[in-house]
Parts: C-alpha cells; sequence; structure tokens
C-alpha cells in the first residue's frame, strides 16, 4: 500500500499561524490582568515541608526523576529504592508530544502496546499492553485505582513498576503496574501554561495549565483540555475533553489539605482492521432477479445462498431511509470460496478447511492467487485500500471519568506524619457492538439481484455491502471507592537512619454490566423482547453499502416491517432492551479490599548499606449479582430494561449440594434423586422453564455464593552502595489477584485467585540529577493466573447457534439443549518470566537529555486454558450431535464437510457451521497442559531517545532530538493443527511432525523512528515554544498480526495440507506530526 498521500495532509501555514496567535493572544490577556509575579513552576522551593507520601516531582530535572515512592509507599530518592521502577517526567512526555499512556507505556522498560483488531475499542479498551510479556495490571492514579488510558495533559509524571509487589500498588500479578501522578495545587508559584498543538490528518488539541498562589497558605489550580483528532482511515476520529482543578491549603505549617477533581471524556470512532470475505465463493457470474422460493436448488457451486426466515433489512441506501425494514427472506447473497469451484483452473483439494470464512480481504499471507478475480470481473468490488472502513459518524466506544481524591496531611513533632487520604472515581464505558466480528458487521458480500423484495430496481446492483445483526451496545459503570490512613516515623542516630510506616485502607469496587439490543416488540410478553435467540423476536439487520455517503446509525422512534411476500406492513417503536438471552449479559459485581501494611527502612553508616522490609495482609471480599431470566419475572413485568429488571435471590447454603429428580413432561420421576445440573431445564424455542421441575433448585436460580480471600503477602530488598555512585541490589516480593467476578469460567464457574512472587537483582550507578543506570535479573512466577478466553472461542458460540436441517429460520438454535457460553469468560494457566533489564536516563549536560533502555523477556505458560479444554472435551459428543443434526459429516481425520444433498438451501448455517467446527478443531490443538512460550509475549524490547539544545551561535534555542523503538518477535499462536501432504496418498493430510502446540507463531520484529525539532519563536512580541516531532519516520506499514488462522500453504488449495499463518492485525500509523505551541507566563 502506498500511504504517502496520507502523510502531512492536515497541517496548512495560516492554521499553525493561528495557533500561535492564539496562544500570543492568551499570554497577552494574561499579562493584563493584575497577578503577581510568575514564578517558575518546577524550581520554586516550597513553602511547607513536603509529605515523606508525597512523590516530590519538583526535583525532577530533565529526563532524571529524583524520588518516588517505591520504598514501602514511602517518598524516598529512586537510586536508594531497591525495586525495579521507572519514571517518565512531565519534560519527556512534552518532548515527544505523548498524549496518553498508550503512547508513554511504549517508551518504558519492557513495555509494548499491541492494539487488538479493533474490537477491544468496542467494549472500552484501547489495546493489549504488556509488561515482561505479560498483560498489565490495572492503571492507578495517584496510587488509587482508577482510569483506564488516561490522557497526558493534567500528569506531572508517569510512574512504572515492574514485577509482583502488593506493597506497592496491591493486588496484582507478575507483570507491573502503572501510576499516573496527576498534576495539583503549588502554593508559593504562580505560572500559567498555553498549549497549542495540530497534526497530520486534520487533527488538533489544546490544554491550558493555570496555578495561583493565594497569599502564602492556598493555592488553586486548573488543568483544561480539548482534543479532536483522526487518522489515516476514514471516519476514524478521537475526541477528548477534560478538565482538572485542585485546591492546597496550608492551616499551619505542619497542616495541609489537597483536593484533586478530574473530569475527562473520551469519544472514538473506529472500525474493526480487517473487513472479512463472504464473495470470493461467486462465480462472478450468476444474478438473480428478486425473490426465489425455498424449492431452489442449491446455488453453492455458483457461491450463492439463499437468505432465510425472520431477516429484516434496514438498507437506506435503497430508498426506503431508515423508517422502514424490508423482508428479505428469499433473496440472494454470495459466499466465501468453499472450494465449490476452481481458482485459476485449479481444483481445491478440501473445501471444508480452507479458511476463507470470515477471513480478512487484505494484508493476508497464504492467499491464493486469483481469488478475488471473479468478483472484480463481476461487479463493482475492488480489493480495499487499507484507508478505506464502512464504519460511519457514531462513537463506537465513550468513556467518561470522574474522580475526587483528598489528601490532609499532619505533622507531629520532628518525627511523626499521619495521611488521611480518600478517593472516589467513576467510569462510564460505552460500547457500540453493532460493528464487532460478532454480529456480522466486517463480512463484504456483492449484492447480485437485480430486484429489491418489492420487485423495484436495485439501484446497488453488484455492489459491495456489509450488513449485521440488530444493533447491541455494552455499558459499564465501574465506581472506585478508597480510603486510607497512614503514620510515618522517622529517626536518625550516629548509627543509622529509620524510616517506618504503617497503613490502613478500605476500598470498594462496584461493576454493573449491561448489554442491550435495540429490538422489534413483536412479543405480546414484553419480558421476551431481548430473547434474540428465541422464536418469539424479531431484530433488524443494517445493510451499509461501500460507496453509501450517509452512514449515520440512527435510532427509529418508528419503523414499518414490509413483508412484500405476505402484502403486509405492520408499525413498530422499536427500544432498548437487556440482552436477556445470557446469563452473563447484565450483571453487577462488589469488592471490598480491606489492608494494612507496614514497612521499615534502615539504613547504617551513611546509607552504605539500606536494608527493606514490609509486610501487608489482605481480606478481599467479592459477591457478585445476576438478572432474574426473563420469563422467570412476573407476569405483567413489562419490558426488562437496564433500570427496570429484579436480581435473582442469594445462593442458598447448600447450592453445592443441590439436588433434582428426573421427570418427564407429565411430572413423572425417570430416575433417582441427584445433584442438580447447573442450569434449570427450559424449553429451547421459548426460554419458558419446564414446569415439571418448579419445585426444583437449581444453581442458575440464584446468585453466586459470595467469596472472602485472606493473604498475607511480604516484601524485603536491600542496597548496599560500594562508592562512586555505584551500588548493588536486590528484592524479593510477593503479591496476589483474587478472584474477579466480573467474568466467569466457560461454564459459569468462579475463577480461583492467583498468587505471584518474584525477585530482582542488579547493578545501579547514580549521580544526583545528571545520570541514573542500571542494569537487572528478574524471576517470577504466578499460579492460577486468570486470562482470557482462548483463541478461536466464538467457534463454540457459532456450533450452538446451528440450526438442524429444514429449520430455515435466521436466529435458530441446535436441538440438543446445549446451552450458551458467557459472551466472554476467563480461564487459568500457570505462568514463569524470567529476562534482564537496563535503563539510563541521563542529563549528559544541561542541553543534552538521553533516555535508553532494552529488556530481555522470556516469559512461559503451563496448563493453558484447564476449565476451557475440560468443558469442550466433556461437550464434544454433544457437539458432533449438532454438526450431524445440520447434516455435516467428519472424516477420519475428524474435518468437518457437507453430506451429500446438504446445502445452505436446507441447512441455513451450513457453511458458518462447517468452518466453526474445522476452527475450534485447529484452536483445541493449541490448548494443551504443557509449557508453552506466552502467547503475547515480545522477545525483546528496546528504545532509545535524545535530544539537544544548542546554545549558542546562529542556532541558539534550537532543539535537535531523534528517537528509536524496537520490537522483537512477539508470540501469536502456535502450530498444534499443521498438517503436511500423507507421502503414501497425496490426497490425505497427516500431521506434521516438525510442528506441534509448542511450536509458536511469531509477529516479527520491526523498529520505528522519532525526529523531535523545537525552537524558541517571538509572535507578537512574545516568545512562543515550538516543537515538533514526527512519529513513523520511515514509514514502516507491514501489519502487526495478533493472532492466527489455518490455510493451505502457500495458497495452493490443491494440497490437502494446511499450516498456521498470520490473520488479524492492527496497524502502525504512517508516518505523522505534531507541532505543539507552548506559552508560559
Amino acid at each position: 500500500m502506498n500511504s504517502s498521500r496520507f502523510i502531512f495532509r492536515s497541517p496548512r501555514l495560516p492554521v499553525v499561524w493561528l495557533a500561535a496567535k492564539l496562544v500570543a493572544a492568551a499570554a497577552g490577556f494574561a499579562q493584563t490582568a493584575p497577578a503577581p509575579v510568575a514564578l517558575a513552576l518546577e524550581k520554586e522551593a516550597p513553602a511547607v515541608k513536603l509529605s515523606p507520601f508525597e512523590v516530590n516531582t519538583s526535583r525532577d530535572e530533565g529526563f532524571v526523576a529524583a524520588s518516588s515512592l517505591a520504598g514501602g509507599r514511602l517518598a524516598s530518592d529512586l537510586a536508594e529504592t531497591p525495586v525495579a521502577y521507572s519514571v517518565q517526567t512531565r519534560e519527556f512526555l512534552d518532548a515527544l508530544n505523548l498524549s496518553d499512556l498508550n503512547e508513554a507505556i511504549n517508551w518504558t522498560v519492557s513495555a509494548t502496546t499491541t492494539p487488538d483488531d479493533g474490537g477491544g475499542q468496542l467494549f472500552g479498551g484501547t489495546g493489549s499492553s504488556t509488561i515482561r510479556g505479560v498483560g498489565s495490571n490495572a492503571v492507578n492514579r495517584n496510587f488509587f485505582t482508577g482510569g483506564t488510558n488516561p490522557s497526558t495533559y493534567n500528569l506531572e509524571r508517569m510512574d512504572y513498576a515492574r514485577g509482583p509487589n502488593s506493597i506497592l500498588f496491591g493486588t496484582g500479578t507478575i507483570s507491573g503496574t502503572s501510576n499516573a501522578v496527576v498534576k495539583s495545587a503549588r502554593i508559593g508559584r504562580n505560572a500559567t501554561e498555553v498549549r497549542a498543538e495540530i497534526g497530520s490528518w486534520d487533527s488538533y488539541r489544546a490544554t491550558v495549565d493555570a496555578n495561583y498562589s493565594l497569599k502564602s497558605k492556598v493555592a488553586a489550580r486548573v488543568v483544561a483540555t480539548w482534543q479532536d483528532t483522526h487518522t489515516f482511515r476514514d471516519w476514524e476520529r478521537t475526541q477528548r475533553r477534560g478538565v482538572s482543578p485542585s485546591l492546597t491549603v496550608e492551616f499551619t505549617r505542619n497542616t495541609r489539605v489537597s483536593v484533586i477533581g478530574d473530569y475527562y471524556e473520551q469519544k472514538a470512532t473506529a472500525g474493526m482492521n480487517a473487513l472479512n470475505d463472504a464473495l470470493t465463493g461467486w462465480d462472478g457470474r450468476t444474478v438473480y432477479s428478486g425473490l426465489q422460493a425455498a424449492t431452489l436448488p442449491s446455488q453453492s457451486a455458483f457461491g450463492a445462498s439463499r437468505v432465510g426466515t425472520n431477516a429484516w433489512v434496514v438498507s437506506p441506501a435503497s430508498g426506503r431511509g431508515f423508517n422502514t425494514a424490508l423482508s428479505y427472506t428469499g433473496m440472494m447473497q454470495t459466499t466465501t470460496y468453499g472450494g465449490n469451484r476452481p481458482i485459476n483452473g485449479v481444483a481445491a483439494a478440501n473445501g471444508g478447511n480452507l479458511g476463507f470464512n470470515g477471513g480478512p480481504l487484505i494484508d493476508t499471507s497464504m492467499i491464493t492467487p486469483g481469488i478475488y478475480d471473479a468478483a472484480i470481473a463481476g461487479s463493482s468490488f475492488r480489493v480495499p485500500s487499507r484507508s478505506f472502513t464502512n464504519i460511519g459518524p457514531n462513537p463506537t466506544a465513550i468513556n467518561r471519568f470522574r474522580d475526587i481524591t483528598v489528601f490532609l496531611d499532619q505533622r507531629i513533632g520532628d518525627s511523626v506524619n499521619v495521611q488521611f487520604s480518600g478517593a472516589v472515581n467513576k467510569l462510564f464505558s460505552y460500547g457500540l457492538i453493532d460493528y464487532y466480528t460478532n454480529q456480522g458487521y466486517q463480512n463484504t458480500y456483492i449484492d447480485i439481484n437485480r430486484l429489491l423484495p418489492d420487485g423495484a430496481t436495485n439501484s446497488n446492483f453488484l455492489k459491495p455491502y456489509n450488513e449485521f445483526s440488530r444493533p447491541e451496545r455494552q455499558k459499564v459503570d465501574t465506581t472506585n471507592k478508597a480510603g486510607r490512613f497512614a503514620v510515618a516515623y522517622a529517626k536518625s542516630t550516629r548509627w543509622f537512619d529509620l524510616r517506618a510506616n504503617v497503613i490502613g485502607a478500605v476500598e470498594n469496587q462496584q461493576l454493573f454490566r449491561s448489554r442491550e439490543y435495540y429490538m422489534i416488540p413483536v412479543d405480546a410478553d414484553p419480558r421476551a423482547w431481548g430473547l434474540v435467540t428465541s422464536t418469539r423476536t424479531q431484530t433488524l439487520r443494517y445493510r451499509y453499502y461501500w460507496d453509501q455517503r450517509e452512514r449515520e446509525l440512527t435510532e427509529m422512534k418508528e419503523i414499518a416491517l414490509v413483508d412484500p411476500v405476505a402484502g403486509t406492513s405492520r408499525t413498530y417503536n422499536p427500544l432498548w432492551v437487556l440482552g436477556s438471552d445470557r446469563n452473563d449479559a447484565t450483571t453487577f459485581s462488589d469488592a471490598t479490599t480491606k489492608y494494612y501494611q507496614a514497612s521499615a527502612t534502615v539504613s547504617f553508616w551513611q546509607k552504605r548499606l539500606i536494608l527493606l522490609g514490609a509486610y501487608r495482609a489482605d481480606q478481599v471480599d467479592r459477591s457478585q449479582r445476576l438478572f432474574l431470566r426473563p420469563l422467570d419475572h412476573p407476569s405483567g413485568y413489562g419490558a426488562l430494561t437496564r433500570d427496570h429488571f429484579i436480581y435473582r435471590p442469594n445462593a442458598p447454603a447448600d447450592y453445592f449440594k443441590l439436588t433434582y429428580v428426573p421427570k418427564n413432561a407429565a411430572g413423572a420421576p425417570t430416575g433417582p434423586s441427584q445433584l442438580a445440573p447447573a442450569t434449570r431445564p427450559r424449553d429451547r424455542t421459548t426460554g419458558v422453564a419446564q414446569p415439571q421441575y418448579a419445585r426444583d433448585r437449581f444453581q442458575d436460580d440464584f446468585n453466586p455464593p459470595p467469596t472472602s480471600t485472606k493473604k498475607p503477602t511480604k516484601s524485603a530488598g536491600g542496597i548496599l552502595n560500594v562508592g562512586w555512585g555505584v551500588s548493588v541490589w536486590g528484592n524479593f516480593a510477593q503479591t496476589f489477584n483474587p478472584t474477579d467476578f466480573s467474568k466467569t469460567t466457560i461454564d459459569y464457574g468462579t475463577p480461583p485467585p492467583s498468587v505471584s512472587e518474584g525477585k530482582d537483582y542488579g547493578l545501579r550507578v547514580s549521580f544526583g540529577p545528571k545520570l541514573y543506570v542500571t542494569l537487572s535479573r528478574y524471576e517470577s512466577k504466578e499460579n492460577d493466573a486468570s486470562i482470557s478466553q482462548p483463541s478461536g472461542f466464538s467457534a463454540i458460540q457459532t456450533l450452538i447457534n446451528a440450526n438442524a436441517v429444514d429449520d430455515l429460520s435466521s436466529d435458530g438454535r441446535n436441538r440438543r439443549g446445549l446451552g450458551d457460553v458467557p459472551i466472554g469468560w476467563n480461564d487459568t494457566l500457570d505462568r514463569r518470566s524470567r529476562g534482564y533489564e537496563f535503563e539510563t536516563v541521563a542529563n549528559l549536560t544541561p542541553q543534552w537529555r538521553l533516555t535508553l533502555n532494552f529488556g530481555l523477556a522470556d516469559a512461559t505458560q503451563t496448563d493453558a486454558y484447564r476449565q476451557t479444554r475440560a468443558w469442550v472435551d466433556a461437550q464434544t459428543p454433544t457437539l458432533k450431535q449438532i454438526l450431524d443434526d445440520a447434516g455435516i459429516q467428519l472424516d477420519a481425520g475428524g474435518v468437518a464437510t457437507a453430506k451429500p444433498d446438504i446445502t445452505t438451501a436446507n441447512s441455513p448455517d451450513l457453511t458458518n457451521t462447517v468452518n466453526a467446527w474445522n476452527n475450534l478443531r485447529a484452536s483445541r490443538a493449541n490448548w494443551v497442559s504443557g509449557t508453552q512460550r506466552l502467547n503475547r509475549l515480545t522477545k525483546y524490547t528496546a528504545n532509545a531517545y535524545s535530544d539537544y539544545r544548542f546554545s549558542r551561535g546562529k542556532l541558539s534555542g534550537l532543539r535537535v532530538g531523534y528517537g528509536m523503538q524496537f520490537r522483537g518477535p512477539q508470540v501469536i499462536g502456535y502450530r498444534g493443527a499443521d498438517t503436511i501432504v500423507s507421502p503414501t496418498n497425496p490426497l490425505l493430510a497427516i500431521d506434521d511432525p516438525k510442528a506441534d502446540a509448542y511450536t509458536a507463531v511469531w509477529q516479527k520484529a520491526y523498529f520505528l523512528g522519532t525526529a523531535t525539532i523545537g525552537y524558541p519563536v517571538k509572535v507578537a512580541r512574545h516568545k512562543i515554544d515550538f516543537n515538533l516531532s514526527i512519529t513513523n519516520l520511515f514509514n514502516y506499514d507491514t501489519p502487526l498480526y495478533n493472532t492466527i488462522g489455518l490455510r493451505a500453504a502457500d495458497g495452493n488449495i490443491a494440497s490437502p495440507a494446511r499450516v498456521s499463518y498470520p490473520r488479524y492485525f492492527s496497524y502502525t500509523t504512517p508516518r505523522s506530526f505534531r507541532l505543539s505551541a507552548t506559552k508560559t507566563f
């Protein structure tokens, strides 16, 4: 792809000049206002001795940070802290124009962020960040839990702790934790900074930071931001706005109160990175005129299939706008390639596992040459560019964050400090899941119908389009509350210095998650309106053609359902209702953590030897409430909405010992009393509980029992200063991660807590604010680590939803009574991580700054996905029955294909079900109990950035900088399903003896370059600092793959052998720039 047309598109000289003039105007306005003489924000000495619980960012100089809270939650010099800890100062964030954590974390030690295929943003996520090869912990703000991807607009700096350490950040894993230090009001300082920024693709950002000291006892500060950025892809956009006020009051020299507030909102419009294939099966010639009878013979040889029942399509480009849905039952649609015809004269050896179904249209290896030729020749379809998306202007994700933090510090004498602190924050996350792959949004078809369902001429004939089922959204409300009491004691003697503290705290997190569907209220019983998998409901499908200009997703006040065959038109008022067909669609989780910890640091012989020890005891109480099954609500209850539903009752004491007697439909016993299954038996069509079990109890009638976990952890370390700024250090630390009730296991169970421990040790060199160097090794382990569902998980639900032969409904399901799996679930594994890290941060001269780091990681996982493996193996006989019901057979190797005379005409889910089974089979081959390299492990990371400011001559004031980010190979999957051609039968594939589930598939290594240029310019008699940063300097454009698939090697469909290949991906942003103009006064 040639992405040069996107480079430097947006900036125009008048815009740059306007930004500078705005900054200058703001400066002029401020100078005319009566105010005390401005003081330097960083250099002014504080009026009161700082609390030992506070990070003193005013001592940070250049890129070198001076202190941290890493020493048992007491402020200490970073060089005197025996832990793996890194800091990005405010100057570093500004030098590179870094706007949020996702950008910043990529410059720190052993960390990398890999965006997913785009789906994560629809659920409020921002990608996958790893530290030391392991997924990073939740983000902290001022050492309190809260936030997801903080903007840097109101940050003093970013801190990163690596490895398990409950003393610093509480519960977690063996990876690491990020902490955002938020700006607060400073007494004795008056300064205002105005910053305007423009960037590629019409991107803009502005920030204001104003700190005013009122007399000598009170200070107020307000930091605000506005941002509107776009990307090189069509329609993609991020809008941010935020304000962070703070107040500091010094009642006496020994008493101080600080209050920090924050409101932050982000709206993102982002598409999936790949559009999927649902058209390559079409022969490029066969087209249809209007509705086709249900008796139509199979059209699979032509790459077409008939649309099933209950298919109501809203298609604004077809001339009826958003207020009409036509019945498309009987219309024809293209299919993906399944071996139905030769490609360039080559016939497929086996159409059952070609891997094209749902595969990306572009940037995928193992593509068969000529696979798109028929579609290109017979329609207006063209292979899309990377910049193309099929989304519209609607935000796909919204996050709103509110936070208030209070600190009350009291000094008692010369040795004791007391602090009361508390924080309350709320995060609202909204994801528009219509655009997620589960709803079919990515699948690309070609319209092969000359006429519309009503007989009108189809103006979109032979045009490509995407179509997804039902608008769906997820909302998550998270509230974090915390209160802490801390006492610190310091004592210096001739022989030693002692610093100790004790902390007691209570933290609570409440999470309310709901999933809603935009439904047509057809059923007479409003309780059933959210039962998508029931035949009692009707959903809408939305169709968007690629050349369609109007793409906004509109909520209709009313909609007409027009059935041309029946000659009917019915009008309804669609509404949002709870997606009540899933057990975990609406949940409320509550977790309370109570802990106390004590730590002490003792230094001997003028800090020649420093010893640190800490102990922490946690009690975590968790509970979860689930909504009552829809038809278990009282009759006449009405529609189930986010604000109108009933929770299930709490679990009884005998929850794990519930029994029942099997009965027939008449209620007569058919067996002895036995342990009850987890789920209540229900009619699969209506969702109504079977009446013969009305007096029996089942676990899914109740909320799961609450859990309580108690766990002590400890940390110990020391530093030996050998002289000349050189020291040797080491640390041992533990942490644990309690049960996460926001996710269940695949069988709706509760994940176990994990336990971690690790040790770090190394060599360090420090010369105050001039130089900080550390070289270290780490070793850590974690048992029962919680992970998300494995790759290939979506195939399970596809099999569960498979229609039996002759069931032509568009929303049917299996007839074996196998219930839904969770929308997403957690599983467990054991993991180990070890490696080496090096970091140098330096102010080599007053003009020359440097940061350099690298990390070598070796992380492994053992006994991965143990619950999912056990469930799939136990349900395999039932899944095979579902295949048989759908008209699918298995060969001797377990590969699924259609039975003779079975086509999509009489088994509408045939293609999807065949591919789902083959995908599940391939995925299951990689779920093993042995030791594998950890998925998403990056073998090495390296970052370097340095800049220099000229202080003499004609170039005086000019600052130039250059940086590089190296990323080593990353594990994205395993080759357990690879096969080769049998040496005795060229039509048969056998297991590849050279590849197995322990052979990793790697995303290849790459590096990115960054350049910066800064220069102070006088504009209207005001000095303004301009800073230009250019990222991806060499325009690296190879996709970053994150999952795998299975296809014929080198696209040779004549071969029965299949190999694992990199499948879904994200893109690095093409070469782009940001230009900022900053005025401080």
